[in-house]
């Protein structure tokens, strides 16, 4: 059975797992949702997803530049987590 009370998530002190979550990994679960919803594969290593039928192209193209944007930040926060770890890299030499 349940517990007698409810209780908000707030008043335990609950949190959701992806407020946990480091920066470069919830780009990168965004940019893959987008991609899924599109009917594509998760990953940057996978082709774009095609257009769904009936959906406009200015979506398309909007949902397309949310995936690039994602991506591109999450990039960005894996080197720069690689640089906080290892200090002698550059987030430049990372990015080139």
């Amino acid at each position: 059975m349940g517990q007698k009370y409810f209780v908000c998530r707030h008043c335990l002190g609950l949190t959701y797992a992806s407020q946990s979550e480091e920066a470069m990994h919830r780009h990168n679960r965004r940019a893959n949702k987008i991609r899924m919803a599109l009917g594509g594969e998760p990953g940057t290593d996978s082709l774009p997803p095609r257009k769904p039928k009936g959906m406009h192209w200015r979506t398309y193209w909007r949902k397309m530049d949310a995936i690039e944007a994602a991506d591109a930040a999450g990039e960005l926060d894996f080197a720069h987590w690689v640089y906080r770890r290892f200090p002698g890299i550059s987030p430049d030499d990372l990015l080139d």
